[in-house]
C-alpha cells in the first residue's frame, strides 16, 4: 500500500519536473509569438508611422471627399426642386392673371353685349317710331289723295278736258311715287329686320328721306296740282 502511494508521489514529482523544465521553452515561444503579432498590428520604426500616417490621412481625405460629393449632390437636388418650385410658382401666377384677364374680357364681351342689347331694343323702338310716322304720313297723303279726287270729282263737270288731263298726268305721278316710297318703306323693313343695330343709322337716315318725300308730296298737289278755286269753293 505504502509503495503504491509512493509510486504516484514519484510519478507526479517526476511530471512536475518535467513541466517546469518545458515551461520556460514554451513560454518564450509564446512571447516570441505575442510579440511577432503585435509588430504586425503596430509600427515600429519612424518609417512605418509615417507611412500608417500617410494611410490614415489619405482615408481620411477620401472620406471627406465623400461626404463632400454627398453634400454637393444634396445641394444640387435642393437647387432643382427650389427651381421646380419657382416654376410651378410661376406657372400659377401666369394661370391667374390669365383667368383674371378672362374674367375681364368676358366681363367686357358681356358690357358689350347689353350695350349692344340695350342699342337694338334703342334702334327698334326708333324704327318702329320711324314706322309709324311713315304708316301716318301715308294715311296723310292717302286722304289728301282722296280728297283730292272727291274735289275733281266735283269740279270735273265744269274744267275742260285739257286742264283734267293734266290733272290726271300730275295725279298719276304722285301715284307712282306714292308706290316707290311704300316700295322703299317695306325695303327698309327689311333693313330693320336682317341687318339689327348696325344699319340703324342708314335706316334713320332713309325712314327722314322718305318722310320728307312724303311732306313734300303732301304739299305739291295744294301748290300747284290744281287751278285756283273759285270763290265759292275758298268761302265753303
Amino acid at each position: 500500500m505504502i509503495e503504491t502511494v509512493m509510486i504516484f508521489g514519484l510519478g507526479f514529482l517526476l511530471a512536475s519536473l518535467c513541466a517546469l523544465t518545458i515551461l520556460p521553452t514554451v513560454n518564450a515561444r509564446a512571447a516570441r509569438l505575442a510579440r511577432r503579432r503585435i509588430e504586425a498590428t503596430l509600427p515600429v520604426s519612424v518609417s512605418e508611422v509615417v507611412a500608417e500616417r500617410d494611410h490614415l490621412r489619405a482615408e481620411f481625405a477620401v472620406a471627406q471627399r465623400r461626404l463632400e460629393r454627398k453634400a454637393e449632390a444634396v445641394a444640387a437636388r435642393r437647387h432643382a426642386d427650389m427651381a421646380a418650385i419657382g416654376t410651378r410658382t410661376m406657372e400659377a401666377e401666369a394661370a391667374v392673371a390669365a383667368r383674371i384677364l378672362s374674367e375681364a374680357e368676358v366681363a367686357r364681351a358681356l358690357e358689350r353685349i347689353a350695350g349692344l342689347d340695350r342699342e337694338l331694343a334703342q334702334a327698334r323702338a326708333e324704327g318702329e317710331t320711324g314706322l309709324a310716322t311713315l304708316h301716318a304720313l301715308e294715311e296723310a297723303h292717302r286722304a289728301i289723295l282722296d280728297d283730292l279726287k272727291a274735289t275733281r270729282r266735283t269740279h270735273g263737270a265744269s274744267a275742260p278736258s285739257i286742264a283734267g288731263d293734266a290733272e290726271i298726268s300730275p295725279q298719276a305721278g304722285i301715284e307712282a311715287e306714292v308706290e316707290a316710297l311704300r316700295a322703299e318703306l317695306k325695303a327698309a323693313q327689311a333693313a330693320l329686320a336682317a341687318r339689327g343695330s348696325d344699319d340703324t343709322a342708314e335706316l334713320r337716315r332713309r325712314i327722314s328721306e322718305v318722310a320728307d318725300a312724303l311732306a313734300r308730296r303732301d304739299r305739291l298737289p295744294q301748290a300747284g296740282a290744281f287751278p285756283p278755286a273759285s270763290p265759292a269753293l275758298a268761302e265753303s
